[in-house]
């Protein structure tokens, strides 16, 4: 495939997807540049757009990186042509099927958003744990200090109990950071995820120059 039929088939489906054109040149210009620098490296025009991968890949890979608000704009943009262009049949169709598909959409965001909420408490409880443990700790070392004038034995135990209290705070808070980062990972792996399921494929297909 030449640099031109690359750069015409995926301008086509990112349009379809409904990117305007301003975001759809932005992302040729970038391709462009790419394969004309691979070709001034002495690479093989086909060979260098063939390495990038097709364009229903590279589209499909633009959509997932865009930014969230772009990609909600660009699907409502879609989702408005389709309605242009749908059949009377269509609709009504949808409509009928609204009682049915329309509960279960809800009952599975529900079902996610449940799990989302309950893995964020169990993160916020866990470093709530570590707030009290250190902040314990830091009250009961200098209570030592106090109470050591009155009870040597006392004072022994009160700071071991201390110092043994803020060691678990201390290693609670690494599993406490790997949760965070963890539920960050997955909160954009299911971003993705969610997004993908928006992204149509298109059937049709041009033949390679």
């Amino acid at each position: 495939m030449t640099k031109q039929a690359f750069t015409d088939e995926l301008s086509r489906r990112l349009r379809e997807q409904g990117l305007i054109d301003t975001e759809i040149d932005r992302s040729l210009e970038y391709y462009r540049e790419m394969i004309e620098d691979r070709v001034e490296d002495g690479e093989d025009e086909e060979h260098a757009v063939s390495s990038l991968g097709t364009p229903e890949e590279i589209a499909r890979q633009i959509l997932t990186e865009m930014p969230l608000g772009a990609f909600i704009k660009s699907k409502l943009r879609q989702q408005k042509k389709r309605h242009q262009n749908a059949s009377a049949l269509t609709v009504v169709m949808t409509v009928l099927a609204f009682p049915i598909w329309f509960p279960l959409l809800i009952a599975a965001f529900t079902v996610i958003l449940s799990v989302y909420v309950t893995v964020l408490a169990l993160i916020v409880s866990l470093f709530a744990t570590v707030v009290a443990l250190m902040t314990s700790s830091l009250v009961s070392i200098p209570a030592a200090g106090v109470i050591i004038s009155e009870t040597v034995p006392g004072a022994i135990a009160l700071l071991g109990a201390a110092l043994l209290v803020m060691g678990i705070g201390v290693l609670l808070i690494i599993p406490a950071k790997h949760a965070t980062i963890g539920l960050i990972r997955l909160t954009k792996w299911f971003t993705r995820c969610l997004r993908s399921l928006f992204i149509t494929k298109s059937t049709a297909r041009k033949e390679s120059v």
